[in-house]
């Protein structure tokens, strides 16, 4: 499944590489790219191993906030 986010709290591409780094390495996590330029993440993952809130929650953790879109 992939699913977009819009992500608050970034303030640099540092910011967007630690997401990025963090939600890859969630198991189920197939996939996560970070755009800073838009506030957004995409997220390919495996819905029987992890959720959407899963991925919100570990966003949150990092120190970013996170909101699927659509």
């Amino acid at each position: 499944m992939v699913q977009k986010f819009q992500i608050s709290g970034m303030s640099c591409t540092g910011c967007a590489n630690r997401l990025m780094r963090v939600i890859s390495k969630m198991d189920g996590v197939k996939k996560a790219d970070v755009d800073f330029s838009i506030a957004e993440m995409v997220v390919d993952f495996d819905p029987a191993v992890t959720s959407l809130e899963s991925i919100v929650a570990k966003s949150v953790d990092t120190g970013y906030g996170a909101a699927p879109i659509g």
